[in-house]
């Protein structure tokens, strides 16, 4: 189900002329990041993401449409 979505989203977005798009996953979350990956995103960079409890480290992935 995630990935006909996801590919409704690529192709929607495609359609109406976007052009690049970012998204952010927790730097410990490597499942997201393979699913990502195997749609052609890339990293980007890391950056910080703090809660008040936990300092995590965020990874900001982009893919050009």
């Amino acid at each position: 189900m995630s990935q006909q979505f996801f590919q409704y989203i690529l192709r929607f977005l495609h359609e109406k002329n976007y052009k690049f798009i970012y998204l952010e996953v927790l730097n410990n979350n490597i499942r997201a990041q393979k699913f990502y990956k195997k749609y052609h995103f890339e990293h980007a960079l890391e950056t910080s993401y703090a809660t008040d409890l936990y300092d995590l480290g965020m990874i900001v992935m982009t893919l050009t449409l």
